[in-house]
């Protein structure tokens, strides 16, 4: 699907709604519900939402709300599917600015079960643990342009070849933000990165490690980017320099946990490969 919508795709006034809805709610208003019954067992897949769990808690919470604290619970894992990011994608692009996480998990059965038509499970559980992933680049991207950057999401399609997760547009041209965790694993993924698909980088790029711990805000349970690390990212972006490949290369075999971002060419990344 092409990017012909820009967002926003998650705001804190939808993380509010979410919380003050219940699954239930989210269930019977939703706008895929008619497409679902032509190709899955909705009376099945109901009864996998409400056994969520909560902290531990497999009790049937169907009506309770909808916060971030969600993590797994669902009783068929490890099955192979499409990509969870093309079912957000869809919903996002379809209702850009009031979609729910009923309707992505929806959109993601509904895609199992069309390109996969033996399949007679769905790995919601997993599809389910992603989304807080998927929601810090997206609520990254709509963060900047609450605060007047271009930011444009690539497609699913266009993230899976290499590509930056947002594009913004600045005063130096388009920049490719990547983001990532803060972490020994997060770094080595992005050295890997690099090392097999610097060519498929921008002209100029953004290194934009995130930590949990002391990034992020908690919106009714859901720990997204904070105001002052956005703002952050917007500083780094109009004023931050950029360094080359040694430059590079202490930042990440330093397992960087100073707060700061990169900003680099793609020229420099293409040395880091040799």
């Amino acid at each position: 699907m092409s990017a012909s919508k820009d967002g926003p795709f998650i705001t804190i006034d939808q993380l509010e709604k979410w919380s003050s809805s219940t699954w239930s709610f989210q269930w019977a208003n939703s706008r895929f519900l008619g497409q679902l019954e032509s190709a899955v067992d909705v009376v099945k897949l109901e009864n996998y939402v409400s056994s969520l769990r909560i902290r531990g808690d497999y009790s049937n919470f169907a009506n309770r709300n909808v916060p971030g604290q969600i993590s797994e619970g669902w009783k068929d894992l490890n099955v192979s599917g499409p990509l969870f990011q093309e079912a957000l994608w869809l919903v996002m692009q379809t209702w850009p600015t009031n979609w729910t996480p009923v309707e992505y998990l929806m959109a993601y059965a509904f895609n199992c079960k069309k390109n996969a038509p033996g399949q007679s499970n769905y790995d919601l559980g997993r599809a389910i643990r992603n989304l807080p992933s998927f929601l810090r680049e997206y609520f990254i991207h709509s963060a900047l342009r609450e605060r007047g950057l271009n930011a444009v999401v690539p497609s699913p399609e266009e993230n899976a070849q290499g590509h930056a997760d947002l594009y913004i547009s600045t005063s130096n041209g388009q920049v490719g933000l990547w983001s990532f965790q803060s972490t020994n694993k997060g770094f080595g993924m992005l050295k890997r990165k690099i090392q097999f698909r610097a060519e498929n980088f921008s002209r100029i790029n953004f290194l934009c490690p995130f930590d949990g711990a002391t990034d992020s805000a908690d919106y009714w349970d859901w720990y997204l980017p904070s105001d002052s690390y956005i703002d952050s990212i917007k500083e780094s972006l109009e004023h931050d320099a950029l360094v080359n490949v040694d430059g590079l290369r202490s930042w990440i075999d330093g397992g960087h946990r100073d707060g700061s971002f990169l900003l680099i060419s793609g020229e420099e990344l293409q040395k880091f490969r040799v």
